[in-house]
């Protein structure tokens, strides 16, 4: 399950349009330099085709389905500490039907 966490307005090409911000469950990791293990929560976004008041209605909501890294065109990541990363990849929602296809279309480097 996802739960929808934020409602975001963003300016596009044609226009304004709307996004709920997605977070997964909770996760563990281990960090590569420490071996230590970590929380994390996978984030995405996805559009929604209502005004930007009724998208805040479902803040709070679960949603079936997973937040999954799908492969993009790459592009540059600043962290917070100033770092720039070069990725390939973006965090996209899938729903819980569509979880078990063998390939998962990717994602235009353009959209976040």
């Amino acid at each position: 399950m996802v739960k929808v966490t934020n409602v975001v307005l963003r300016e596009g090409e044609n226009g304004n349009f709307v996004l709920l911000e997605l977070s997964g469950d909770l996760e563990l990791v281990q960090s590569q330099k420490t071996g230590l293990f970590y929380g994390t929560v996978r984030k995405s976004t996805m559009p929604v085709t209502v005004d930007f008041e009724s998208a805040k209605a479902f803040i709070g909501r679960e949603i079936p389905g997973t937040i999954v890294r799908v492969e993009c065109a790459p592009y540059n990541y600043v962290t917070e500490q100033g770092e720039v990363l070069e990725l390939n990849y973006r965090w996209a929602y899938v729903p819980e039907e569509k979880m078990g296809m063998k390939e998962l279309p990717t994602v235009d480097s353009q959209i976040a």
